[in-house]
């Protein structure tokens, strides 16, 4: 395969199809006279670039909280019963007490 330089517009046009292809990578390069490494070098390049860029933002919508409740039973037959994250908070207390 000869050594040849590529341009970004015409790189990522390649990318572009590759991208709607249902060849394979290899199949792609051959048939394009490209070396898999080139093409790779590109394609990691056009996703990277495909990412948001630094200082735009992004709406986050947190996942909605769920308790679960849970119950404890210690070894002296002792039952502790209540929501996993307010159950979590009693248990360590009881825990450093007992220290």
């Amino acid at each position: 395969m000869a050594r040849r330089f590529y341009n970004k517009t015409e790189m990522y046009l390649l990318v572009d199809k590759y991208l709607s292809r249902t060849s394979t990578l290899k199949d792609f390069c051959e048939e394009n006279s490209i070396s898999k490494s080139t093409f790779g070098y590109w394609l990691c390049k056009y996703n990277r670039e495909q990412k948001v860029k630094p200082g735009k933002f992004l709406r986050v919508s947190p996942a909605p909280f769920q308790t679960t409740d849970v119950t404890v039973i210690l070894p002296n037959g002792i039952r502790i019963s209540g929501a996993g994250n307010v159950l979590t908070s009693t248990v360590a207390d009881i825990y450093r007490n007992t220290l």
